[in-house]
């Protein structure tokens, strides 16, 4: 609760005030686990969820944990790649959704067969906070 998270394209640190006058230490907490898109990240439960360019994401206080998802492939090996006209990455629009009254956290990502717009999403009902399950719809 007294720090903030910063995530790298590879890494996930953490942001910790250390005294006057405006001193903050980093410390790496998490390796190979960067956030695919700017809006990548949610939280729910005090816990942080969040894609990188190859795995889903949670952090609930002792460093980034991969979550196990038995259709990885159908939504990484789906994934439009490319950048659009303007030159972002079509990755840029991944999006992050919470649903807290079920519990869920959701991904919206455009597919391969999009025209570049979100068309897809992956979806982590967790029925208790320890454990997770994976849905694609």
């Amino acid at each position: 609760p007294q720090q903030a998270l910063f995530w790298t394209d590879l890494d996930l640190w953490a942001m910790q005030y250390v005294g006057p006058p405006l001193v903050y230490g980093f410390n790496k907490i998490g390796s190979n686990c960067g956030a695919i898109s700017r809006h990548c990240v949610g939280q729910l439960n005090n816990s942080i969820f969040w894609m990188s360019q190859k795995q889903f994401f949670m952090n609930m206080g002792q460093g980034a944990q991969v979550i196990p998802c038995s259709v990885w492939d159908a939504v990484f090996q789906n994934l439009k790649s490319g950048n659009d006209a303007n030159g972002i990455p079509y990755t840029q629009r991944i999006r992050c959704a919470v649903n807290t009254q079920f519990n869920e956290v959701m991904w919206f990502y455009p597919s391969l067969t999009s025209t570049g717009e979100n068309d897809s999403y992956v979806k982590y009902k967790l029925p208790k906070p320890t454990n997770l399950n994976c849905l694609i719809i």
